[in-house]
């Protein structure tokens, strides 16, 4: 919505003589960065579903060219390590498919006792959210 312009107008009534009673004002609409919160966040679910999940973060990340996709995985300990970065690359290739450049997206695995996937959008030298001991990698990174 940063481009969008809109104008605030004010009417007063009542008042005496020749004053004017009218005023208006235009602005374009600040973006506001919210720290800390996700733009989406599910533990197991299906590839479909995750499918479109992934394709509603594009359509954030498409109002927002300048922004990248902060995606952080959370595993448990007993997951195969291997087998979550052959996620990342298929969540990765999936995104490039519908027009986001892997320049754009930056994983973090994270262990923990539960597994969830969270989706941040983060405007460009924006501190990225907290991760314990996380291992994180650019998106133009995967191979």
């Amino acid at each position: 919505m940063s481009s969008v312009t809109i104008t605030a107008k004010v009417s007063i009534e009542g008042l005496l003589g020749n004053c004017a009673n009218e005023a208006s004002e235009k602005s374009s609409v600040a973006t506001i960065i919210v720290c800390g919160l996700p733009f989406d966040n599910y533990g197991k679910i299906s590839w479909q579903d995750e499918m479109a999940r992934l394709y509603n973060l594009a359509v954030g990340l498409s109002y927002e060219p300048d922004y990248k996709a902060y995606i952080l995985l959370t595993v448990g300990k007993n997951q195969n390590a291997k087998q979550i970065k052959n996620h990342v690359r298929k969540m990765a290739k999936y995104l490039e498919t519908i027009k986001i450049s892997k320049a754009r997206l930056i994983f973090a695995i994270e262990t923990s006792e539960y597994h969830s996937t969270s989706f941040y959008v983060v405007p460009e030298g924006a501190k990225l959210p907290s991760c314990d001991g996380c291992e994180i990698f650019e998106g133009k990174d995967i191979r």
